[in-house]
C-alpha cells in the first residue's frame, strides 16, 4: 500500500498482553469514532519525543492500570482514516502487575484464548491484525 504524499500520519502502539496463556481485550465505548463497541487490544497514539516502549507502557497504564514487560515486536500496519493515515505497531507483552481498571474509553474487558480472540466482535482491520499477530507468534 502506497501512502499519499503530504498527508499527516499518526503513529501508535498496541499490545497483545499475555497472562496465563490468555490475551487482554478491551471493549470500546459506543461513542468512540473508531470501532465503536468493538473489542481491541490496549494501546494508542504515540507522544513526540518518546520511544515505542515508553508510549506503549503509558497507553496500557492509562487504559488498564496494568504494567507490562518483555515487549516483543509482532507486526506493523498502516490504515487510512478520514483525513490522515495511522501507522500502528503491534507488540507482544507480558503482564507484569496491577489489576485492570478501565478508563473512559472502554466499557468492558476480558482475558481470552487464541481461539476466542479470533471470534470477537470487532472491525475488519482488527480481525486482520489479530490474524497476523497470531501468525507472528508461531
Amino acid at each position: 500500500m502506497a501512502i499519499a504524499k503530504n498527508k499527516l500520519m499518526a503513529v501508535g502502539n498496541w499490545a497483545f498482553i499475555l497472562k496465563g496463556g490468555k490475551f487482554l481485550v478491551l471493549k470500546r465505548q459506543k461513542k468512540e469514532i473508531l470501532g465503536p463497541g468493538a473489542w481491541s487490544v490496549p494501546g494508542g497514539k504515540s507522544e513526540i519525543g518518546k520511544n515505542c516502549y515508553e508510549n506503549l507502557k503509558r497507553e496500557v497504564w492509562e487504559e488498564t492500570g496494568l504494567e507490562i514487560k518483555n515487549l516483543k515486536f509482532l507486526l506493523h500496519e498502516a490504515w487510512r482514516r478520514e483525513s490522515d493515515w495511522v501507522m500502528g505497531f503491534f507488540w507482544l507483552a507480558e503482564y507484569k502487575s496491577g489489576q485492570v481498571k478501565l478508563n473512559h474509553e472502554h466499557t468492558d474487558y476480558k482475558w481470552v484464548s487464541q481461539k476466542e480472540i479470533t471470534k470477537l466482535k470487532t472491525t475488519k482491520l482488527n480481525k486482520k491484525i489479530i490474524k497476523e499477530a497470531l501468525k507472528a507468534l508461531k
